[in-house]
């Protein structure tokens, strides 16, 4: 709490206030002074009659439904965004289980010069090394991609 001294306009609202507690509803008295005496008003005692109370809740659940249809579209992205990131985030997280069943990877084999040099020649119109070279390398490439020294 404050202790500043009341100017004004903060005087002027509590004379409302004051007001429209008692019963008196002026036109100066703001509208959230009015609203707040009819609350303390009507709070402080239960026998409302059953006319009134019907006209108080006809009053109130317009307002009610309004406010809590647009509840509904400020929620959804706040429910949607954080459930989308931990979506993303959880299936991004490697799993150490899944990591360990897949094999080891194994590096294919350099592809030999003379491979190279045969290629060359058969461009050059000489493709009778190329036959043999690519052979060697295919027998070469298949044992290593079979992890054994020779292929079966």
């Amino acid at each position: 709490m404050s202790n500043h001294e009341p100017d004004e306009k903060e005087l002027a609202e509590a004379q409302a206030l004051a007001r429209a507690l008692d019963g008196d509803a002026t036109e100066g008295a703001p509208q959230d002074a009015l609203e707040a005496a009819a609350l303390l008003r009507y709070g402080a005692r239960p026998d409302l009659e059953p006319a009134r109370k019907a006209q108080i809740l006809a009053d109130l659940l317009p307002r009610v439904a309004r406010r809590r249809r647009h509840l509904r579209w400020w929620l959804l992205p706040i429910i949607a965004v954080p459930a989308a990131v931990v979506l993303l985030f959880a299936s991004s997280i490697r799993r150490p289980a899944l990591v360990a069943e897949r094999p080891a990877m194994r590096s294919l084999p350099a592809t030999p010069l003379s491979l190279l040099h045969a290629q060359r020649k058969a461009t050059e119109g000489r493709p009778e090394l190329l036959d043999a070279e690519m052979q060697k390398f295919r027998k070469t490439l298949f044992v290593t991609l079979s992890g054994s020294e020779e292929r079966p």
